[in-house]
């Protein structure tokens, strides 16, 4: 496992998660994430073609894990640019405060974003190779 690597392409979480934190437009947080995960899945398909699924799921878990914590630990901040975003986390089940609730959701956004990121780096790994082996023409 390259951990470098991860770390490298995984640091698009922090730096996404700090965007939300100021107040970027969510039109542009979702195209950072679109550019993010494209990014990531060339790179590891060229990087780690064999292994791309493992590395993708190492990104997009640590990426999507991320994002979600820092929001629950500046919620304050984070609400005082999305006032949606409050309105949407009042009345959650199990009696969860907003700030807790994004920490029981960052695994299981983890989760979906490694296996989407995980199979998305796998398919281009799969390409590559088929590429790769492929005869010139002449």
């Amino acid at each position: 496992m390259n951990w470098t690597l991860v770390a490298l392409l995984s640091s698009a979480g922090l730096v996404i998660g700090i965007a939300t934190i100021f107040g970027v437009d969510p039109a542009a947080i979702g195209w950072l994430w679109i550019a993010a995960a494209c990014i990531t899945t060339v790179v590891l398909g060229v990087r780690e073609p064999t292994r791309g699924f493992r590395h993708g799921f190492a990104v997009g878990f640590f990426g999507g894990l991320v994002t979600p914590l820092l929001q629950a630990v500046f919620f304050s901040q984070y609400v005082a640019h999305y006032p949606g975003a409050a309105n949407q986390l009042q009345g959650l089940p199990l009696g969860l405060g907003p700030a807790a609730f994004l920490v029981v959701l960052s695994p299981v956004a983890g989760l979906i974003n490694g296996v989407t990121l995980g199979v998305m780096s796998w398919l281009a790994g799969k390409i590559r190779i088929r590429v790769k082996n492929q005869p010139a023409a002449a």
